[in-house]
């Protein structure tokens, strides 16, 4: 894949069966790589060089795990190929530029992470990408994204079929939180924090009963919080603060940081 490995993390590389090499799992009976695994997650020196369009044959590829790594140049556009894509973690990765369009094409995606402090990600257009149509999409991670740009509106327009994690905190959200929000109804932690959401929270969130985790702090939101909050009887943990929130609390979340 054309990588720089100073600290001979893949000196298990070479000969001719790659279902020996560190990193790499394969099917029992085909032989086919179903997954490269190559996180940096024990402060180790991190892969680097570039992702070469060779990865692109593995066709039969559901894992891919880059993360914490050094790696140069753009998010590659080859992985759109990768059709059988259920897993795919580029945070931290060193990657830098815009996320391919083309991501959106993966329909057989469960896990995506792109997120990664300081990323040049500019201006994601989500009706281009089409994240939220993804139909087997469970969680999304793109925060700390720091010029990733998007309404409210939108984001929360899509169908997100099955969305359970979403994460889209430090970035540039903007806008009013709609009345579809009310649609995620598979959603259990939804951080939104750190971004310019202004208005109400809408009546609506209190048809997300599988909620456990929600932050939307450090925004703009106004008004007072909808009774319907309190219907949200799984919910963990609430952090509202340092938002422009007025009025009193209902009894039913005295026990939560808001």
């Amino acid at each position: 894949m054309g990588l720089n490995d100073s600290w001979n993390r893949l000196s298990s590389w070479h000969g001719t069966n790659c279902c020996q090499w560190s990193g790499i799992a394969c099917h029992n009976t085909t032989g086919a790589v179903l997954a490269v695994d190559l996180p940096n997650s024990s402060g180790r020196q991190p892969l680097g060089g570039e992702i070469r369009p060779s990865l692109a044959k593995l066709k039969s590829l559901k894992h891919l795990d880059l993360s914490g790594n050094n790696f140069t140049g753009k998010i590659p556009h080859f992985l759109s190929s990768l059709e059988n894509l259920q897993y795919l973690n580029l945070s931290y990765a060193g990657f830098r530029g815009a996320i391919p369009p083309n991501l959106g094409n993966l329909s057989s995606l469960q896990f995506l992470d792109v997120s990664y402090w300081g990323s040049t990600v500019d201006n994601l257009e989500w009706d281009s990408i089409g994240f939220g149509e993804l139909p087997n999409l469970e969680s999304l991670m793109l925060n700390y994204n720091l010029k990733l740009s998007a309404s409210c509106f939108q984001l929360f327009s899509r169908s997100w079929k099955k969305i359970q994690v979403l994460d889209l905190s430090i970035t540039e959200l903007h806008g009013r939180l709609p009345a579809l929000l009310g649609n995620m109804t598979s959603l259990i932690h939804f951080d939104l924090h750190f971004n310019h959401i202004e208005g109400g929270i809408p009546s609506s969130i209190g048809k997300l009963s599988n909620l456990q985790y929600i932050d939307l702090s450090l925004n703009n939101l106004t008004g007072s919080l909808p009774d319907s909050i309190g219907q949200l009887k799984n919910l963990v943990e609430l952090r509202l603060n340092n938002n422009l929130l007025q009025g009193s609390i209902p009894s039913s979340l005295e026990t939560y940081s808001v």
